[in-house]
């Protein structure tokens, strides 16, 4: 009896402490802040007069806030980058979902190359580069309260880096 209690506990620590080791080993992302965001915008080329207060807003009333960076390059390459802070990661994760599991309105089917998506830790991460029905390449990153989604008619990585190097988020 003295041995089984011995084994059970020596299992349960054994779980405990490989449970601990992988929840430590998950990435903990930081959501950017307003500021971060429109410094991080300014670097990357955008004027104050490209980065707008609004975004999303019309389709998340609980919006705390809401930015929009827009450009266009000298390629002719349109990319938008929406930043939209809301009053709880619940809500914040909440629209994530609906936008994307959302029906594409001309009814046409969206063929995806490449999707990668994944949930761990505090984040919740979509990346979907190649959509003939809308043109746009997008990646969406849902960090605690802060949702941030980037689009471009043409390269991944016109988006893709401002993410993984200037946001600094790890998936």
């Amino acid at each position: 009896m003295k041995k089984l209690f011995t084994i059970i506990l020596l299992l349960a620590v054994v779980i405990l402490g490989g449970i601990g080791f992988f929840k430590m080993k998950i990435p903990k992302n930081i959501p950017v802040s307003q500021e971060t965001f429109i410094q991080v915008m300014t670097e990357e080329g955008y004027t104050l007069e490209e980065i707008k207060e609004g975004g999303i807003k019309e389709d998340f009333p609980n919006i705390v806030e809401s930015y929009a960076a827009w450009k266009e390059t000298e390629r002719k390459n349109r990319i938008k980058v929406l930043y939209c802070k809301f009053p709880s990661s619940k809500e914040a994760h909440t629209a994530f979902l609906s936008i994307y599991s959302s029906v594409k309105s001309d009814g046409t089917q969206t063929f995806e190359f490449l999707n990668e998506s994944g949930f761990f830790g505090n984040t919740q991460y979509y990346q979907e580069f190649f959509m003939p029905t809308s043109g746009w390449i997008s990646e969406m990153w849902c960090v605690d309260d802060t949702l941030v989604i980037a689009q471009s008619n043409e390269f991944p990585m016109l988006v893709s880096n401002i993410f993984t190097e200037k946001f600094g988020y790890k998936h």
